[in-house]
């Protein structure tokens, strides 16, 4: 063997062995520490790309969690009128049957109608008054919301609540300053009410509806964030064993470079008698 000090193959070897091993110590490090297996598109180009995909379609499932949780925040709304219609229509009911009654002297029956028509202009009220994020919510306008992650039809549920407005029309000009005007006010507030709790029928599908939704994309955001975790994030038992690997071998190249170097003591040793 050749034997110079110009040139030393050997310790170039070991040096740029040693070089790799450093630097795949480095990557190691790298992806232990920010726990992303891919931690350069060089990586994995492919899995990087299918990391992402998965990971934006969960970021828009989530939104379209939050926006179905609105709506359920908007069906609360409008649940909570509706109970206040419904106890309404429930005390009205029970003056006209009081009213109806011809017992009952000028004075007292005019206490009954007062109280009456405080109740239908509360009713009123409650139709003008009932929003969510300043939308009147009284009229059953149906409202579209985004329950999923696509375009289509299939990722949205449209909701009406209650019409509290069709239902404060039937009682609007009920009046029960009469025996015969309690009579017919008692058949208003009954139309009223089979109307009302047919309404809060509706409220309670679509309440569903939306529970259902939202159930079904937390089982979806789990399954995506799992294969988005398998192909991303670092298997930390398999890293560890690798980096431990590459100590090894950055230990002895270390101590093979240092043997490297010393092949020139010959020369030197040759040079210096």
């Amino acid at each position: 063997m050749t034997i110079g000090i110009r040139n030393n193959l050997v310790s170039r070897t070991a040096a740029g062995s040693l070089q790799r091993t450093q630097q795949g110590l480095a990557r190691s490090a790298q992806k232990m520490s920010s726990g992303s297996r891919i931690d350069r598109v060089g990586e994995d180009a492919s899995g990087s790309a299918v990391a992402f995909t998965l990971t934006t379609r969960v970021h828009s499932i989530r939104q379209a969690v939050r926006n179905a949780n609105d709506g359920l925040s908007l069906l609360s709304t409008v649940e909570g009128a509706a109970n206040t219609f419904a106890d309404t229509l429930d005390r009205m009911r029970e003056l006209a049957v009081q009213s109806s009654s011809e017992t009952l002297g000028t004075t007292e029956r005019n206490y009954l109608s007062d109280e009456f028509d405080n109740h239908i202009a509360e009713l009123r009220r409650l139709v003008f008054t009932t929003k969510f994020n300043g939308l009147t919510l009284s009229s059953g306008i149906s409202r579209s919301v985004q329950v999923g992650a696509d375009s289509d039809s299939s990722s949205e549920i449209d909701i009406t609540g209650v019409n509290l407005k069709s239902t404060q029309i039937l009682v609007a000009s009920s009046d029960i300053g009469t025996s015969a005007d309690a009579q017919d006010a008692i058949d208003d507030v009954d139309s009223a009410t089979d109307f009302l709790n047919g309404q809060r029928t509706n409220l309670g599908g679509e309440w569903r509806r939306l529970e259902s939704a939202i159930s079904n994309a937390n089982a979806e955001i789990e399954a995506l964030s799992s294969a988005a975790s398998r192909i991303h994030d670092t298997d930390y038992a398999e890293e560890t064993a690798h980096m431990t690997a590459l100590q090894i071998k950055n230990q002895a190249g270390t101590a093979a470079l240092a043997q490297a170097k010393n092949l020139a003591a010959p020369v030197i040793d040759l040079i210096s008698r």
